[in-house]
């Protein structure tokens, strides 16, 4: 068994969490993510995809197949609100040798 890496960044957006999410929730579509819940206080979006990783196999597959779950939560904070978005790989059961290099880089595409 091997473990899950996950990123963690926080940043200040001007506005209103209902507005962070807005843009959070556009820039994670642009980026090719699939929306799964979007609310003023947290979005997630999946990224990659499982079937493509699984029959080509995550040596010989691109990073953007991989799959990856992110996530963003927002609190208000005067006027302007803290992101913290994290990012983490959802390849789900398997081992993943070869590839510890490979699934660091893919979160910090995502």
């Amino acid at each position: 068994m091997s473990e899950t890496h996950r990123q963690t960044r926080e940043v200040t957006l001007p506005g209103t969490p209902a507005e962070a999410a807005q843009t959070i929730s556009g820039r994670m579509t642009s980026a090719g993510g699939s929306i799964e819940d979007s609310s003023d206080a947290a979005v997630s979006a999946k990224f990659g995809s499982q079937l493509k990783f699984r029959l080509v196999g995550g040596f010989f597959c691109p990073t953007s197949w991989f799959p990856v779950k992110a996530e963003a939560t927002f609190t208000a904070d005067g006027e302007q609100t803290k992101v913290e978005l994290a990012v983490e790989e959802a390849m789900g059961f398997g081992l993943k040798a070869g590839m510890k290099k490979s699934t660091p880089r893919q979160s910090k595409n995502a």
